[in-house]
């Protein structure tokens, strides 16, 4: 459970998450080789989904993520996120 007043930590158990009523968005931060299942797991319960990076460990496994995604009306996130690649200048 969590420490962190008003968040709440569900359950591991997958069936349990994708059935989980009050909670929009899944923070994905296991292991780089979970990611992809993971995130695939939420988005098929209508799920938003924000991890770091990689995706997947693969290209067809984030763009497996994106597709599902765009079909199912949710967003993905992940970190760090740059806006620009132009380096910075004063």
């Amino acid at each position: 459970p969590s420490r962190a007043p008003g968040v709440r930590a569900p359950s591991q158990s997958r069936e349990r998450l994708r059935g989980a009523k009050g909670w929009y968005i899944l923070v994905n931060l296991t292991m780089p080789r979970a990611h992809g299942a993971g995130g695939l797991g939420a988005i098929a319960a209508g799920k938003h989904i924000y991890g770091e990076k990689p995706l997947g460990v693969s290209f067809a496994d984030g763009k497996a993520l994106i597709t599902a995604a765009k079909k199912k009306g949710v967003r993905v996130g992940s970190a760090p996120a740059k806006a620009s690649t132009a380096p910075a200048t004063s």
